[in-house]
């Protein structure tokens, strides 16, 4: 996707492709943070997309442990094994890469499971309607959802420089540029194992 040859999406000079993620004229390539890269453990990546909720929003306490145990649910939900890593015993089709509706749902359930007092899921719900819904909803959405799948392993290969053009908010840029970290990370993980420290690890 992001090779040389994806003129529509891109600008090239001098051999380096430019991909503006938040331009509304280009086709929309998406990086959906909630898909693992493949053959990655789906409980490694939901605990580190968690922790980058956390670092890039500043979470803390009981909004961070529904976005964690929400994560989890979703991932559930969505027909995954957390232990295995593929479909759950018995399922007859695939596990379904979760969108963001699933997630907020399962968010706002957690809150609900965990016990909150109404005060605390007035402040998960805060978080979800004034940080989350907002992000995905505006210029950079397209590349969290909806467009075309962007081929990791060629933003390895080629020369390619990630820019954004239409987020001005620090929290949304630093969540945007982890959601392409965090991807190329696991695509550079040996038959997707993760790494040190990381669930799985040996």
């Amino acid at each position: 996707m992001a090779g040389a040859g994806q003129g529509r999406d891109a600008l090239t000079a001098d051999h380096i492709t430019v991909i503006d993620i938040a331009d509304p004229r280009a086709v929309p390539i998406t990086l959906n943070p909630l898909e693992p890269a493949p053959g990655y453990p789906v409980q490694a990546h939901a605990d580190r997309l968690a922790g980058l909720f956390e670092a890039a929003f500043g979470l803390q306490g009981p909004v961070a442990a529904a976005v964690r145990t929400g994560l989890r649910r979703t991932y559930t939900d969505c027909g995954w094994d957390m232990v295995t890593g593929t479909a759950a015993p018995g399922a007859v089709t695939s596990p379904a890469v979760p969108l963001y509706r699933q997630l907020r749902a399962a968010v706002l359930a957690a809150a609900e499971d965990l016990g909150y007092s109404p005060g605390m899921r007035a402040d998960v719900h805060a978080f979800l309607r004034s940080r989350l819904d907002t992000l995905w909803a505006g210029p950079a959405g397209r590349f969290l959802e909806g467009g075309h799948p962007v081929d990791a392993g060629s933003l390895l290969r080629a020369n390619t420089l990630v820019t954004n053009s239409g987020v001005a908010d620090d929290e949304a840029v630093s969540f945007l540029t982890g959601v392409l970290l965090v991807r190329l990370a696991e695509q550079l993980r040996p038959e997707g194992r993760p790494g040190r420290g990381e669930p799985g690890a040996g």
